[in-house]
């Protein structure tokens, strides 16, 4: 699970990562004195829950958001965090079909049109040594939209 703070008129966002225990408590401390205002966002890659909130290929936005405002001497609500859809992993590699190696390279991806849906677009790439790059996705259909090779020679 990720805190970060979430005040108004901020340009910057104190962000922490914890671990929930078994049985889904967990703690932090404060990390930003200016700010007492959080947002909690989680998923759980393991089980394929994607990551709450609205990403660039999502149909529309994914679970819950919490914000919790601290007050002094208040002891906040429990915080429950939704999540509600799930994904796969997608691995990519390049492969130079002349050397017969896999190559560094850049790719960008987009999701295929959905009738009253609009998509961004993404920008990857692999290892400068051919390794691959993985993404954890939603379900749909992608297409790439940009092959760069980075110059590497096999």
């Amino acid at each position: 699970m990720t805190i970060e703070s979430a005040c108004e008129g901020s340009h910057v966002h104190v962000v922490q990562d914890v671990f929930t225990q078994a049985d889904g408590y967990f703690s932090a401390k404060s990390s930003d004195p200016t700010c007492g205002t959080y947002r909690f966002l989680a998923s759980d890659r393991p089980h394929f829950w994607l990551p709450v909130g609205n990403d660039v290929f999502y149909l529309e936005p994914n679970g819950s958001i919490p914000t919790v405002s601290l007050r002094p001497g208040i002891i906040p609500e429990p915080v429950t965090i939704v999540l509600e859809q799930r994904g796969g992993e997608v691995e990519f590699r390049v492969s130079d079909r002349a050397t017969n190696s896999y190559i560094g390279a850049g790719l960008g991806i987009t999701r295929s049109r959905v009738e009253g849906h609009t998509f961004g677009a993404m920008s990857i790439r692999t290892g400068e040594d051919g390794s691959s790059h993985t993404l954890f996705l939603p379900p749909g259909d992608y297409k790439e939209l940009q092959f760069k090779q980075t110059g590497l020679k096999p």
